[in-house]
């Protein structure tokens, strides 16, 4: 299971609400929920993974380190015109533990931040 926050740009005298919910997933899910441990495992940091000339959208390997508890993790990025996907994945297990969309709210000047947190796994 995962949790799902959406919050915008603070405005001043306009509290923030995030909107809150839950994803689950499972065998068939879309969207790089895994990936192959030994591959996660051989990837380095500027590693460009993939070019999209029509889409103007670039996918790179953004970091890679350790959390405070130890795990060796990798940072996966999507690079768009109108959108950035962060997509953190734990090195050991090949599991996405978050995932992070920075896009444009149309006809604003602000900016919308969806992020997703694994909160349970089986």
């Amino acid at each position: 299971l995962y949790d799902v926050s959406t919050v915008g740009d603070p405005q001043p005298g306009i509290p923030q609400i995030p909107s809150v919910g839950t994803f689950a997933s499972g065998p068939g899910s879309s969207a790089g929920l895994w990936i192959d441990p030994a591959s996660l495992a051989k990837l380095e940091p500027g590693r460009v993974l993939d070019e999209d000339p029509v889409l103007g959208a670039r996918t790179l390997v953004a970091g890679a380190g350790r959390l405070p508890d130890g795990r060796a993790v990798v940072t996966i990025t999507v690079e768009a015109a109108q959108q950035r996907i962060e997509r953190l994945y734990d090195v050991a297990l090949g599991r996405l533990l978050s995932a992070t969309v920075t896009e444009p709210i149309p006809g604003t000047s602000l900016t919308r931040i969806t992020r997703l947190d694994l909160v349970a796994a089986e």
